[in-house]
């Protein structure tokens, strides 16, 4: 069964047997197996040849019509000469997605070549808390008293805040 070929193919619907047309018997030699190819002569031009490779859209014929997918997943060509080739072609949408991961990798390695940022600590100097009203309180010195501190993290210029772990008693035994 094969889910397309020529006009004068005959059709089926899902679960129909199809009726048995026999072809004319076809001699193929010279076949010649690639990595991404495959090449053989035929004696007949016309009649359907069964490719036991399986189909894949990629696979693009010259000197025959086709390939077209037939079940399990192999593929049938019909050859308009005495030799056929089949190769196996790349897409646009393949080069497509190459181009994309090289650019990809490019700003990748344009990205790791780039100096580092430094940031100034001139922001956390001006830090003010500010309260509901939209007053400020205070000005939010640090814990000795000497700069301002950074509101939202505790830090001040000279560092960042002391820190003491929790303190933690076992439970009472005896409740």
């Amino acid at each position: 069964l094969a889910s397309s070929g020529p006009a004068d193919w005959q059709r089926v619907a899902v679960g129909e047997a199809p009726a048995a047309r026999p072809v004319d018997p076809v001699t193929v030699s010279n076949i010649d197996p690639g990595d991404e190819s495959l090449s053989f002569d035929v004696d007949e031009v016309g009649s359907p040849v069964l490719v036991k490779m399986s189909y894949f859209p990629n696979w693009k014929v010259s000197g025959a019509e086709g390939p077209y997918r037939v079940a399990p997943n192999l593929m049938v060509v019909v050859p308009t000469s005495t030799h056929v080739e089949l190769t196996y072609g790349r897409t646009s949408v393949e080069y497509l997605s190459y181009t994309l991961t090289l650019l990809g990798l490019a700003g990748l390695v344009l990205l790791l070549r780039r100096p580092l940022v430094r940031f100034s600590g001139d922001a956390r100097r001006r830090a003010r808390v500010v309260d509901g009203d939209g007053g400020a309180e205070g000005d939010d010195r640090d814990e000795a008293g000497d700069e301002p501190a950074d509101v939202t993290t505790g830090w001040s210029e000279a560092g960042p805040p002391a820190w003491s772990a929790p303190s933690w008693s076992p439970p009472d035994p005896d409740p």
